[in-house]
């Protein structure tokens, strides 16, 4: 399968959680043409990390997100 790699085209494998009925939901996202993951505490800041890389909104403040290991952990 050939990798898009246009600045234009973005595509993202999401994962959703959360550690038991009460707690917040929590995300990753994986760069499928890089593989770079980043984990997100709060479903919000999915959503600004998601805006600032379509270009729709400014980033605020320092970086909400962090670099997932390869391994698969959350």
């Amino acid at each position: 399968m050939k990798k898009v790699t246009q600045p234009d085209y973005q595509s993202y494998l999401l994962r959703l959680w959360r550690d038991g009925e009460s707690a917040p939901w929590r995300a990753s996202l994986e760069n499928t043409s890089t593989g770079e993951a980043r984990t997100f505490a709060e479903i919000q800041m999915m959503t600004a990390f998601l805006m600032d890389v379509a270009g729709e909104g400014p980033a605020e403040g320092p970086p909400t997100t962090k670099p997932r290991d390869g391994r698969g952990t959350r």
